[in-house]
């Protein structure tokens, strides 16, 4: 028992070591195919993980790891969440939501330095931050690995969710609209280097019964849920840092990489700077309201659209959960009931918005919070 133990152990080690820069759901049987040498285990990969999932899901009893290090594991590796573990993270005062199966969808450690997000779709995965495909999927796809070994199909896996192949172009924005957000990129507040462009995900085209965005999204903080808008919004401030790289985080995934590579000058600029930089609350809030209209002003038919693109509906949600979010329900509660309401009043709605006009209140809202006209 003492060997497996200490097999275990450095097996997790091992990966730890290696995943604290990935914010994506990684293949737990491709990295139990590496680490097994490293802790002299003599089967096979496919057995091996199995050891380790058993033991990651009894991650509170792990030794020699922080907290941190526990959360990332779990949620990296896609392991269900105990009742006890839940509770550690909760006492330590960091937000936590979990789906259905208990696994992390939502994790905010309490100074918001460590954040991440995904829908922990089992059926998109990544192998050392790439995408790693099923052999089941229906797109045929190369994956250039000499050494790529295929993992065994996932019964776990609805049937609701096949894959159709690569994300191709414009009309896959409609369907976004119609299915779950894709992992939402989480980074560490004090990360001075640009967010890695995104890999497109595959998206279903013909399930119209998948579970929408909404149904989760409305469960984590909704304009009901949210705490009433502080009393003291004058006193409580946004960490400006943080508000920097959550601008970072959604240019990201709006595909705005010119207004990354300003978000990450703001952030060098920051840490230069021998004191810390606050917006106040109600700022703020006023910030995300103009925003918001000023993008809904924009915003234009589908039909009608002859430049690049996004719709309305799926630009709110990142505003949502990558600027706003963050920050945690107790500061932003307004801001969130602001989005949410904005995104009620859209209803049915296929109106689109130009990538020039989020780029440029993205870059407002980045230059007059950080006071660096960059």
């Amino acid at each position: 028992m003492t060997t497996r133990n200490d097999e275990c152990e450095r097996a997790i080690r091992f990966m730890s070591s290696r995943i604290g820069h990935y914010t994506r759901p990684e293949n737990l049987t491709k990295w139990c195919e590496l680490a097994k040498t490293e802790a002299g285990y003599n089967k096979s990969a496919d057995s091996f993980s199995w050891v380790i999932r058993k033991r990651l899901d009894r991650i509170e009893d792990l030794k020699g790891f922080t907290l941190m290090e526990k959360a990332r594991l779990v949620f990296i590796f896609s392991r269900p969440v105990s009742p006890a573990f839940l509770k550690i993270l909760k006492d330590a005062k960091c937000v936590v939501e979990l789906s259905d199966s208990r696994r992390i969808t939502y994790f905010c450690s309490q100074d918001g330095t460590c954040v991440l997000q995904s829908d922990q779709n089992n059926s998109d995965k990544y192998f050392k931050g790439k995408p790693y495909f099923h052999k089941n999927r229906r797109a045929v796809i190369e994956v250039r690995s000499s050494d790529s070994v295929q993992d065994p199909p996932d019964t776990s896996i609805e049937q609701s969710r096949i894959q159709n192949g690569p994300f191709n172009g414009r009309n896959n924005y409609d369907e976004l609209d119609e299915q779950e957000l894709e992992d939402v990129t989480a980074l560490k507040h004090e990360r001075s280097r640009k967010p890695e462009k995104r890999h497109q995900n595959s998206w279903s085209s013909n399930n119209a019964k998948r579970v929408k965005t909404e149904e989760w999204d409305q469960e984590l903080f909704t304009a009901s849920d949210a705490p009433e808008a502080l009393n003291n919004s004058e006193e409580a401030k946004i960490n400006v840092l943080l508000l920097a790289n959550n601008i970072g985080i959604t240019a990201l995934y709006c595909d705005l990489e010119d207004v990354q590579k300003k978000a990450s000058q703001a952030i060098e600029m920051i840490k230069m700077e021998e004191r810390e930089m606050t917006l106040n609350v109600a700022d703020f809030n006023i910030c995300i309201d103009s925003m918001l209209r000023n993008i809904k002003r924009s915003r234009n038919r589908y039909s009608c659209q002859t430049e690049k693109s996004l719709p309305l509906k799926t630009i709110y949600r990142h505003i949502k959960l990558s600027l706003i979010l963050p920050f945690g329900p107790e500061i932003a509660g307004e801001a969130l009931k602001i989005v949410d309401k904005e995104t009620e009043e859209l209803g049915e709605s296929h109106h689109e918005v130009p990538l020039k006009t989020i780029r440029g209140n993205l870059e407002y809202l980045l230059n007059s919070s950080t006071g660096f006209w960059i």
